[in-house]
């Protein structure tokens, strides 16, 4: 599994676009420190490695459970809370 890398070039599409809207602003200079951002964005995504792939096709029906009652358990055991039954 691989994320469509090739897309992301849209984006940089739409950023010249919108960038283009602003040209009659004055220019600024952004203070963004790169180093730092690129550490923190690499962090996240070595945290996130070990996650479901929730954008994957085949994990989107795990998100979405049975609707309430059609679990063959009466209503009282799905709203109690995992493990738990209300009485």
């Amino acid at each position: 599994m691989t994320f469509d890398h090739e897309s992301l070039t849209l984006l940089g599409e739409a950023l010249k676009s919108l960038d283009a809207g602003f040209a009659h602003l004055p220019e600024t200079a952004p203070g963004v420190d790169r180093d730092r951002v690129r550490a923190a964005l690499l962090a996240a995504a070595e945290r996130m490695r070990d996650n479901y792939p929730y954008h994957h096709p085949l994990y989107v029906g795990r998100m979405h459970g049975p609707a309430p009652g059609r679990t063959g358990r009466p209503l009282r055991h799905v709203s109690a809370g995992a493990g738990r039954c209300s009485r």
